[in-house]
């Protein structure tokens, strides 16, 4: 346990809840003035399965801190431990999420959004190759992330193995991206039934004449936000137009008119 953070009970008084540090970046380690790993854990989500009573927090698990260094995906799960002072227990360990992957890529971004109809968690990611950069997708002008999901009927207990969706839904689109990903955070279902999974693709915006130069960099492009959707459950995903305006890591939310 952590910090605690002050909280408004029903009497509008002030209250303390504890504060739980979920993944936690371990020391550095050092063998030679060139060699250090550090394990940390980036681009956190989190979703609480009503039906289970259940918070399960995903991370990134890497050597180091650079994204390239991103090895496997991780889930932590959390339960009510007390709900009337909205206490939440952890379990003490790790589960690695060994089936989303695809061979020599690593895994990035988790995504997570829950089907209500089905009561299946779909869990979205990128697969990116092992060792390419973002600078290095910028650089060629070509995007090498591809989109994947995983899905669990059992609250997050076991797994399906690995669906790469890019070629049946990202398909030709792949040729005007640089790189792309999913959220980072939580996708979400609309009250229509529709399935919302929040991204963002990097696009060439330089000058047409300097496609072909060796220079190109981040400054020839720019990101612009758009969302994965899907209106039959998860089954069949769509990929929606990215907005007009510059923007990049998002989520999103939909408001209700009563």
């Amino acid at each position: 346990m952590g910090n605690k953070i002050p909280l408004r009970n029903n009497s509008g008084c002030l209250k303390e809840i504890n504060k739980t540090t979920i993944f936690k970046q371990e020391q550095p380690q050092t063998w030679c003035c060139c060699c250090e790993k550090q394990v940390s854990y980036r681009i956190p989500a989190l979703v609480y399965l009503n039906v289970d009573q259940t918070f399960l927090a995903f991370a990134e698990k890497r050597k180091t801190l650079s994204d390239t260094n991103a090895e496997v995906l991780m889930l932590r799960r959390g339960t009510w431990k007390d709900a009337k002072n909205q206490e939440v227990e952890w379990d003490s360990g790790h589960q690695v999420l060994s089936s989303a992957c695809l061979p020599n890529h690593r895994s990035m971004n988790p995504c997570p959004v829950y089907e209500r109809e089905s009561k299946t968690l779909f869990l979205f990611f990128v697969c990116v190759p092992t060792r390419v950069s973002e600078y290095e997708q910028i650089r060629t002008n070509k995007s090498q992330g591809r989109l994947c999901y995983v899905t669990s009927t059992d609250a997050g207990k076991t797994w399906s193995h690995t669906i790469d969706l890019t070629a049946d839904v990202i398909g030709e689109q792949m040729k005007e991206w640089a790189p792309f990903a999913v959220g980072p955070g939580h996708g979400f279902q609309m009250k229509s039934g529709r399935l919302i999974i929040p991204a963002y693709a990097y696009r060439y915006t330089g000058k047409p004449d300097c496609i072909s130069c060796c220079c190109l960099s981040f400054c020839c492009f720019t990101p612009y936000a758009l969302a994965f959707y899907s209106d039959d459950q998860g089954i069949k995903e769509s990929v929606g137009n990215q907005i007009n305006v510059e923007s990049c890591e998002c989520q999103m939310a939909e408001i209700i008119d009563e």
